[in-house]
């Protein structure tokens, strides 16, 4: 904390009036970057033209250039499992959210052919982030070896329409 105090040109205790623990900081950083890749990556900002899967592919191909933030992401998305966890209702909401708002995206992809329609939208939405979250995982331990995006774009290819 004092270093990033320090970076920021801030006091510790100037640093922790804004954020008041470690956590708080590191969900802060999280947050922001959920911020930055949903104006990146949304395929609803982009134009209608923009494949939703796609947006995914993009997303985890940008993850594999920044392996502290995976990393980071996945360190704190473990431990706040536990319900006394300061980030836990963060990563709780922030699954929530994502779920359902890909799911009502997902199920339009559904009506129109896109995506396969014999597994449930909220079945493959599970799925789909729990490809990603797993493969970021693999990836981090053995990131020469595991292709994360070439792997997620397989899986892509079983959830499209045949």
């Amino acid at each position: 904390m004092a270093d990033i105090a320090r970076a920021a040109k801030l006091t510790v205790p100037g640093l922790l009036h804004h954020f008041p623990s470690k956590i708080s900081l590191l969900t802060a950083v999280l947050a922001e970057g959920d911020r930055v890749d949903r104006e990146r990556f949304d395929p609803s900002r982009r134009g209608a033209a923009v494949d939703w899967l796609v947006s995914f592919q993009s997303l985890v191909e940008y993850n594999q250039t920044v392996p502290g933030l995976v990393q980071l992401f996945t360190v704190l998305v473990a431990e706040s499992i536990d319900e006394k966890h300061p980030g836990h209702e963060f990563y709780m909401r922030r699954y929530q959210n994502i779920r359902q708002q890909s799911t009502a995206v997902l199920r339009k992809a559904q009506a129109r052919g896109e995506i396969r329609k014999d597994i449930p939208a909220e079945e493959l939405v599970i799925m789909l982030f729990a490809m990603m979250d797993g493969l970021q995982v693999q990836w981090l331990y053995e990131p020469y070896r595991i292709k994360m995006a070439h792997l997620f774009e397989q899986f892509l290819r079983l959830l499209r329409e045949k």
